[in-house]
């Protein structure tokens, strides 16, 4: 199987690390979002701050590659690791210094971030909010299993541009090339 070729012994564990004061629904949604699609057992992790080091006065948001780093060093027994938070986050894409995202990850690594900050809550159904964030968690944990960016449209992994659209209406499959290259850990 995949995860033993890989170094795990049983299923890979995944920590859902709530940032700040996250809603229980949030991190429940979360959950079985990865557990549904992933073969991995999830042990949400006690919330903490944010760190002070990743954040940027001039927007008002957090720098999700600072947010990886701390994320990674901080696994606390899981072998990936997911932050999650209401918080707004950015990167540098687009020939833009602090672009606002959804979420980041890792190709291949063991942390990434999700922020529920542009995905509508309050401005869509409940149970819209829900899908894009379920498919926002589950397309940054692909990163960290060694998915890339993928050029299929209506993939999970494929690249958001900077549209919610993306990630709205349904919950968005993997197409077979990305499942394939999962292999054991996708259900």
């Amino acid at each position: 199987m995949w995860w033993v070729l890989a170094g795990f012994a049983s299923l890979p564990v995944v920590g859902i690390q709530p940032y700040g004061s996250v809603p229980a629904s949030d991190v429940v949604t979360v959950r079985q979002a990865l557990e549904s699609q992933y073969q991995v057992k999830v042990q949400v992790l006690p919330a903490r701050p944010l760190p002070g080091s990743a954040y940027t006065a001039p927007r008002n948001r957090y720098r999700a590659e600072l947010l990886l780093v701390d994320l990674g060093s901080r696994l606390q027994g899981c072998d990936k690791v997911v932050g999650l938070t209401g918080r707004d986050i950015s990167t540098t894409a687009h020939g833009v210094k602090d672009w606002g995202i959804f979420g980041l990850g890792n190709v291949g690594g063991t942390a990434c971030v999700v922020s529920t900050y542009r995905l509508g809550r309050g401005t869509v159904s409940s149970s819209e909010f829900r899908v894009r964030l379920a498919n926002v968690a589950r397309h940054e944990l692909g990163h960290t299993f060694g998915l890339p960016h993928c050029p299929t449209p209506g993939c999970l992994m494929s690249d958001a541009r900077g549209s919610v659209k993306t990630v709205a209406g349904k919950l968005s499959p993997l197409c077979g090339t990305c499942r394939a290259k999962l292999g054991a850990v996708v259900r």
